[in-house]
């Protein structure tokens, strides 16, 4: 549990920092480890490494986010989205534990088929830096992975669930596109 805790409440920091960490590839298809994906058109790859891989619908850096100085009338248009594939041994009942003890609420809870692999989704409510989101993580225990699909709250937002749903067939379409190969060694 000491892994997903810092995982799930700090992922701000970790995009922003990560951004550093390398990426900056385009749309289109890319592989990561042992995983082959699309990344969608207009998003960006800002943190790739063997642990991590980070993808955004836009650059994730502070000096961006805090250089917003008031949210557009169109709300899609602020919107920031990212997708974060990590390694870890964790499990959904781990998860299911954390929402639940960060006063998080499971909207659904199902499991599903990733490229015929057994994975757990679970889509949730909680608040992120005191702005209420809805978030949803992926967990395929078999590949020791999680993906965590959420918004990413920026300067002015107060709320983002609707963030999440205005985007939820873009992070769709990026599991659909997920294509695992042999098992990499740990």
């Amino acid at each position: 549990m000491s892994v997903l805790r810092p995982l799930a409440l700090a992922l701000l920091a970790a995009v922003l920092a990560a951004c550093t960490a390398g990426g900056g590839g385009g749309a289109g298809p890319m592989a990561w480890r042992d995983l082959d994906l699309v990344v969608p058109a207009g998003w960006q790859v800002l943190a790739e490494r063997g642990d991590l891989l980070l993808i955004a619908n836009r650059d994730l850096r502070a000096d961006d986010i805090e250089a917003t100085p008031s949210l557009p009338q169109d709300p899609e248009a602020n919107d920031a989205v990212a997708v974060q594939f990590t390694t870890d041994p964790t499990n959904a009942d781990a998860w299911r534990a954390l929402i639940e003890a960060e006063g998080g609420q499971v909207e659904s809870d199902r499991r599903i088929q990733l490229d015929g692999i057994p994975a757990t989704s679970i889509t949730f409510s909680w608040v992120t830096y005191d702005v209420p989101t809805r978030e949803q993580v992926v967990i395929v225990p078999s590949r020791e992975l999680v993906i965590l699909l959420q918004p990413v709250p920026v300067q002015g937002q107060r709320t983002a669930p609707d963030v999440y749903l205005r985007h939820v067939e873009e992070f769709q379409a990026i599991l659909d596109s997920l294509d695992f190969g042999a098992p990499v060694d740990a």
